[in-house]
C-alpha cells in the first residue's frame, strides 16, 4: 500500500508589518519565547508559504487594504478544508483602530483571526500566538491520526461501514463541541451584562453622591439604587456558586422542622410589592390542609420557590400570577410531599423553546434576555435543588400570550413527636411600669475587629458602633492574638485573609493558648468548605461578606450574651422560621 501523505507543517509564524523595524521587533519576542518566527516580505511569497508548512501569520492591521484581503483570501482558500492558518491582527487603539466596516471585512475573508489591540502586553501577545500555534500543531496530530487510521483500512471492504460510522461520531462530536462553545461563549457575554449593569449603576451613583449640592431627597435615592444593585449583584453571584457546588457534589442539604405558614407568609411579603409595581395580582391559595410544620431545608425551598414565583412575576405584565400549595402523605421513606403550583397569565412559552429552560446558562431566546434580563440561571439551578430536596420542578403547560403553569414538589414529611416551641416574645406583664431609656442593643459589648482592608474595616466599624459597641482594630492576625491575649474582649471578628498571620493561624494559636472566648470568622470566600474550615480552625461561626448589617449585630449581639428584641443568647442554627432537630449546633447564617 501507498502511505498516505499529508501536506506540509511547521512551527514556523510569520510576520508582516508596514515597518522593518515592527516585524524585526516582533520575531525578537517571539524567538525569545521559543517560538520559531521569520518576516515575510510580501504576499506574494504566502502560497509558497503555507506549501512548505507554517502555523500562523501576524499582521498590522494597516497593511489590509481591500487587494490585500482578497489576496489573503485567496491564500488561505488553497489550505485543506480541515484546516485554517491562524491570522492575528494587530490593531491599535484610537484613531487607529481598525474600522468596524474594515473589521466586518476581515472576518469574511479569513477562517480562523484574532483581533488584539495595541499597546498589548507581551506576555498576552506571546500567550496568544502560542495558543494558534499549537491549534495549528493539534489539527495535524489529529489529522495524522486520522490518517494512519484510514491507512490500516485501505483494502478492508469489511469494515467500511464502521469508517463512516466513526466519521459521522466525529462530525457529531465536533458539532457539539461547537455548540458547547458557543453556549459558553452567549453565556459569558449575558453575565458579563449581568454583573456590569449593577455595577454600572453602583459606582455611577457613588460618583453622583460626591456632589455637595446634591438634595437630600435625590441622596436618599442615589443610595437606594447602589444597595439595591448590590443586593442584585449578591444574589446573582450566590446563584452562580450554588449551581457549581451542586455541579460538584458538595452542596449540604438541611433537614430541618420548618413552619410553613410563617415561609410561604416571608415568601408572599417579599414578592408582593413587586407584584404591585408591574399592577398584577399575586395571591396564594390552600388546597386541602395544609400541616403546621413540615421537615425540609428551608432555605432552600425559600429559594425555589422565590425564584419560580419571582419568575412568573417578571413574565407577567397583566393579569395575577396564583400560587395553590397543596400536602399529602406519603409511604415512607419521603413520608409527605409538598406541591406548589405557579400559574401565571404572562407571555408564556414557546414550545419549540420549553426544552430549553432547565438548560443553565440559557434562555427560551435572546430576545427574553434582552427585554426580561437574567442569565437562564434561575429555573436550571431551581431543578437541581428540588430535585436535591427530593422533588422536581416541571413546566405543566403554557401557552402563548396566555400564561405558564409550573409545578414545584419537594419531599415534606410531617415531623412526629415535636413538642411546639415556647414563644419568645412572653405576654407583657400587666400594669404601669416605668419608663427607661432605650438602650443600643450592643451597648457596653468588647469587640475586636481583626481586617485588614481600611474600607471594610471602617464600614464594619461603623455597623458596631451605632448600635453601641465598643470596637478595638487588628490590621493582621498577629496583632489581632497579641490584643486577644492581653485584653478581654466579647466577641472577636477575625479576617480569613489577612498579611503576616491569616484569621486560620490567629484563630488556632488563639485556641492553642486556651483561649475560650467566641470568634467569628468573617470572609469574602463563599466556596464550598470555607464555612467548614473556618470552624476546624477553631472559630464558632462564620459570615461571608458583602455582610448583612442586620445580620451582624444580631450575631454579634448572641455570641456576646446579649439579647436582641427576645431573641435567644445563643445564635441558633438556622434562619428565622425554622428549628434544628439536631440541638445547638455551629453554623453559618449565610449561604456558602
Amino acid at each position: 500500500m501507498i502511505p498516505l501523505q499529508l501536506p506540509a507543517h511547521t512551527d514556523r509564524t510569520l510576520v508582516l508589518a508596514s515597518l522593518a523595524k515592527d516585524t524585526e521587533l516582533t520575531c525578537q519576542i517571539l524567538e525569545a519565547a521559543n517560538i520559531h518566527c521569520e518576516p515575510l516580505s510580501d504576499l506574494n511569497t504566502l502560497d509558497n508559504a503555507i506549501e512548505q508548512g507554517v502555523s500562523a501569520l501576524i499582521i498590522g492591521s494597516e497593511m489590509l487594504t481591500t487587494d490585500i484581503l482578497e489576496s489573503l483570501k485567496t491564500s488561505l482558500s488553497k489550505q485543506q478544508p480541515w484546516s485554517d492558518l491562524a491570522v492575528i491582527v494587530l490593531t491599535g487603539s484610537g484613531k487607529y483602530q481598525i474600522s468596524p466596516s474594515a473589521l466586518r471585512q476581515v472576518y469574511e475573508a479569513l477562517h480562523y483571526v484574532t483581533i488584539l489591540t495595541r499597546p498589548i502586553l507581551v506576555s498576552h501577545f506571546v500567550s496568544t500566538v502560542r495558543g494558534a500555534v499549537t491549534g495549528r500543531r493539534r489539527l495535524y496530530d489529529v489529522r495524522a491520526l486520522m490518517a494512519r487510521h484510514t491507512q490500516e483500512l485501505i483494502g478492508r471492504k469489511s469494515v467500511e461501514a464502521s469508517l463512516r460510522q466513526t466519521l459521522q461520531e466525529l462530525a457529531k462530536s465536533k458539532n457539539e463541541a461547537e455548540a458547547a462553545n458557543r453556549a459558553k461563549t452567549s453565556f459569558l457575554a449575558n453575565l458579563s451584562h449581568e454583573l456590569r449593569t449593577p455595577l454600572c449603576a453602583m459606582l455611577g451613583f457613588a460618583e453622583l453622591l460626591k456632589d455637595p449640592t446634591l438634595s437630600h431627597e435625590d441622596r436618599i435615592s442615589y443610595v437606594n439604587i447602589i444597595f439595591r444593585n448590590g443586593h442584585q449583584l449578591v444574589t446573582l453571584i450566590d446563584d452562580i456558586l450554588d449551581l457549581s457546588k451542586i455541579e460538584a457534589g458538595h452542596l449540604q442539604i438541611e433537614h430541618l422542622l420548618v413552619s410553613l405558614p410563617i415561609l410561604l407568609s416571608d415568601i408572599s411579603s417579599s414578592l408582593t410589592i413587586k407584584a404591585r409595581e408591574k399592577g398584577i395580582q399575586l395571591s396564594f391559595e390552600s388546597v386541602g390542609k395544609i400541616p403546621e410544620s413540615i421537615i425540609s431545608d428551608p432555605t432552600r425551598l425559600r429559594q425555589i420557590l422565590l425564584n419560580i414565583i419571582g419568575n412568573a412575576i417578571k413574565f407577567t405584565d397583566h393579569g395575577s400570577v396564583t400560587v395553590k400549595v397543596a400536602h399529602t402523605i406519603e409511604p415512607e421513606p419521603l413520608g409527605g410531599r409538598l406541591t406548589c403550583t405557579v400559574e401565571d397569565t404572562g407571555c408564556g412559552i414557546i414550545a419549540a423553546a420549553a426544552d430549553k429552560l432547565f438548560i443553565p446558562f440559557s434562555q427560551a431566546d435572546v430576545s427574553t434576555t434582552r427585554k426580561f434580563g437574567g442569565t437562564g440561571l434561575g429555573l436550571a439551578l431551581s431543578r437541581r435543588l428540588a430535585r436535591s430536596l427530593g422533588g422536581d420542578v416541571t413546566l405543566a403547560a403554557t401557552e402563548q400570550n396566555k400564561g405558564s403553569t409550573f409545578f414545584v414538589t419537594v419531599a415534606a414529611p410531617i415531623p412526629k413527636d415535636i413538642t411546639p416551641l415556647a414563644c419568645e416574645h412572653p405576654n407583657a406583664p400587666t400594669g404601669t411600669v416605668p419608663a427607661v431609656p432605650a438602650l443600643k442593643p450592643l451597648t457596653g459589648v468588647r469587640v475586636l475587629l481583626a481586617e485588614d482592608a481600611p474600607d471594610s474595616q471602617l464600614l464594619i466599624e461603623r455597623f458596631l458602633r451605632i448600635e453601641g459597641a465598643e470596637v478595638d482594630l487588628a490590621e493582621d492576625g498577629a496583632e489581632a492574638v497579641k490584643k486577644a491575649t492581653a485584653n478581654h474582649y466579647d466577641v472577636i471578628l477575625m479576617d480569613i485573609q489577612m498579611p503576616i498571620l491569616d484569621g486560620y493561624g490567629a484563630t488556632a494559636a488563639l485556641r492553642g493558648q486556651g483561649y475560650l472566648g467566641p470568634i467569628i470568622a468573617l470572609t469574602a470566600h463563599a466556596m464550598p468548605g470555607e464555612c467548614e474550615k473556618s470552624i476546624r480552625a477553631g472559630c464558632d461561626h462564620h459570615l461571608i461578606k458583602p455582610v448583612d448589617r442586620k445580620l451582624l449585630i444580631q450575631t454579634v449581639s448572641r455570641y456576646s450574651g446579649q439579647n436582641i428584641r427576645g431573641a435567644p443568647s445563643k445564635m441558633p442554627s438556622t434562619a428565622v422560621g425554622a428549628t434544628t432537630l439536631t440541638g445547638d449546633l455551629r453554623a453559618t447564617d449565610q449561604r456558602q
